[in-house]
């Protein structure tokens, strides 16, 4: 049997398997791959704890670089969010997703609206008085509109009238000039 280390070597198998597992083979194609006859064998490299902290710590990395990324980017994309939200055409929304995605894969959610729509069913008898009243309403607006009101001539005639004699009262008070 090999020593361990000699497993983890560049061109040792565990690096092999390794290489293989991270392009996102099966175990099934591994085994295939490396010529080994039941992926059993292959299952239980993948799942030694050794192989799964090496798997830990690629992923950490890989997480670690990724994030930089985004945050080197993460103010250019915000720049481009704003522009876009306010001179932004059709052509330019595929720019616009990708910089909100970008802020989203930094930890920047973008806000929720929640919208509520309350309908309500009305009977018909509800119906029929909405119907009544809006047509009272119309049959005071065409009367409005055509004749004016009794209320209103008299109070005209009552203004007129009282103009009329606030004048009269005024020339008998004022002396005549002959």
């Amino acid at each position: 049997m090999k020593p361990l280390n000699s497993l983890w070597e560049p061109n040792g198998k565990y690096t092999k398997i390794f290489d293989l597992y991270i392009k996102g083979l099966t175990h099934q194609a591994i085994a295939n791959e490396m010529g080994i006859k039941d992926r059993k064998y292959v299952t239980v490299i993948i799942n030694k704890p050794g192989f799964q902290e090496r798997l830990k710590k690629i992923h950490e990395g890989a997480k670690e670089k990724i994030l930089n990324v985004f945050a080197a980017h993460g103010i250019k994309a915000a720049r481009k969010i704003a522009n876009l939200a306010e001179a932004g055409t059709a052509k330019e929304r595929l720019q616009f997703e990708a910089s909100k995605e970008i802020l989203y894969q930094m930890g920047i959610k973008p806000i929720e609206t929640i919208r509520e729509t309350i309908s309500r069913e009305y009977t018909p008898d509800e119906i029929d008085r909405a119907l009544s009243t809006m047509n009272e309403i119309q049959s005071i607006a065409d009367r409005m509109g055509k004749t004016p009101s009794k209320f209103l001539i008299e109070k005209k005639a009552k203004a007129a009238t009282n103009d009329k004699d606030a004048e009269l009262d005024a020339q008998s008070f004022t002396p005549s000039q002959d």
